[in-house]
């Protein structure tokens, strides 16, 4: 009977664990709002139409804007929490204001580094290289 419990418990803790792992990865597929990018706060008063986002879709493919252009690409999720972006991304060529246009460049390039993802309380979502040094911070909360 002790056994039994024993195996009942693990296998408790192991649904638990995929269950949570699930919710993580339903809970990343939406828009969030980038606010950090290389530790540099974004200014958020430059953006007074359409804050700068990323939205990762079930499809694998993801949509960002940051200020001028639409962007477009693919991930990979490979396991829990952690995520691969592909460098191939596509964006729209508009001419902009250079701090738009700086912080476009920086975003594509800082994307194809990022190996870990993590939501803390729900509302942020970390994107870490693979040294898990913070690369880029989303939130999910309205910023006006």
């Amino acid at each position: 009977m002790h056994l039994y419990r024993k195996i009942l418990f693990v296998s408790l803790l192991l649904v638990c664990a995929v269950t949570n792992a699930q919710d993580q990865k339903q809970h990343l597929m939406q828009k969030w709002t980038l606010i950090i990018l290389n530790n540099q706060s974004l200014i958020m008063a430059k953006f007074p139409q359409q804050k700068p986002y990323i939205e990762l879709q079930k499809d694998n493919r993801f949509a960002a804007y940051v200020g001028c252009n639409q962007i477009a690409g693919s991930y990979k999720l490979i396991e829990p929490n952690v995520i691969e972006f592909s460098q191939d991304m596509i964006s729209t060529k508009m001419a902009c204001d250079k701090y738009f246009m700086d912080l476009e460049t920086e975003f594509m390039n800082t994307l194809p580094k990022v190996k870990i993802w993590e939501i803390k309380d729900d509302k942020a979502l970390n994107f870490m290289n693979a040294q898990a040094e913070t690369l880029a911070i989303f939130t999910n909360v309205t910023i006006y």
